[in-house]
């Protein structure tokens, strides 16, 4: 058995007393010894069982309830600070402006980019793109398109993946890895939507939506030319939105592995 303790809002209120289990409880990796303070996030072992304590406001618990209602992703959170960010990217995903998603590589960025594009309800493709995974003397071809004879192997007119995604959603994938001359001509595009095909003398306006991930916040320099052009960061939104990693919300992992094993059971 075990007690949990607490006096008001304060985080130093709280703490886990053990009171005599078999298994014992623990927090944090530590056992309570008759007890231990809790932190905001902290994990409790309470025999076989495991929970995060947190300490949640009405705003954050009727976040985290519309998410369980309704989650934007393939899989809702239990996370207060991830559930209040999908409440905001349900907002913006209506609104059709663009959108800057940012975080480390791996949290997510395309799965919530394909939410948005969801709840937006475009009609058109939802198109995604790696911009690092392109040679970068092909991004300009690939993303605006080009028309016969624009170069050495074009011997028919091809659109672009902008034109590919009209009406719909063309997610951008670590565009802080795209050349500083190449997202000039994209912030373009994005105050005007007109699009001219490299070889091309006539631009033809485009209804596309980009939404744009990267881990490289920063901007080019001399050291450097990778990086986020700080013009085109501003016409991406107003300001970033950063997906929190798993180690941040722990909690979720439970649901996360039971929906990968259902996906990894599923019959080809």
């Amino acid at each position: 058995d075990s007690d949990l303790q607490g006096g008001g809002a304060d985080l130093d209120d709280f703490e886990v007393k053990e009171l005599g289990s078999t298994n014992g409880t623990g927090v944090d990796g530590v056992v309570a010894n008759p007890t231990s303070k809790l932190n905001n996030g902290s994990l409790v072992f309470i025999g076989g069982h495991a929970a995060i304590f947190r300490v949640l406001s009405l705003h954050e618990i009727g976040a985290i309830a519309s998410e369980l209602q309704g989650p934007l992703g393939p899989v809702a959170t239990a996370n207060p600070d991830l559930a209040l960010l999908c409440g905001k990217l349900r907002k913006l995903a209506v609104a059709g402006e663009e959108v800057l998603l940012t975080g480390e590589t791996g949290v997510g960025k395309e799965i919530y980019a394909n939410a948005i594009h969801a709840a937006s309800g475009r009609k058109g493709k939802f198109v995604a793109i790696n911009c690092a995974a392109i040679p970068r003397e092909l991004v300009e071809s690939e993303l605006f398109g080009y028309v016969r004879g624009a170069h050495s192997q074009a011997a028919a007119s091809k659109p672009g993946i902008i034109e590919e995604a009209e009406g719909g959603t063309l997610f951008l994938d670590e565009i802080g890895e795209m050349a500083p001359e190449l997202q000039t001509k994209l912030l373009r595009f994005t105050q005007d939507r007109m699009l001219a095909p490299v070889g091309g003398v006539r631009a033809k306006r485009i209804d596309t939506r980009i939404v744009a991930a990267t881990s490289r916040t920063t901007a080019p320099s001399k050291a450097s030319e990778l990086g986020l052009r700080a013009d085109l960061a501003a016409r991406l939104g107003a300001e970033s939105i950063r997906i929190p990693p798993l180690r941040e919300r722990i909690e979720d992992l439970g649901a996360l592995v039971t929906h990968l094993l259902a996906e990894r059971s599923k019959p080809f």
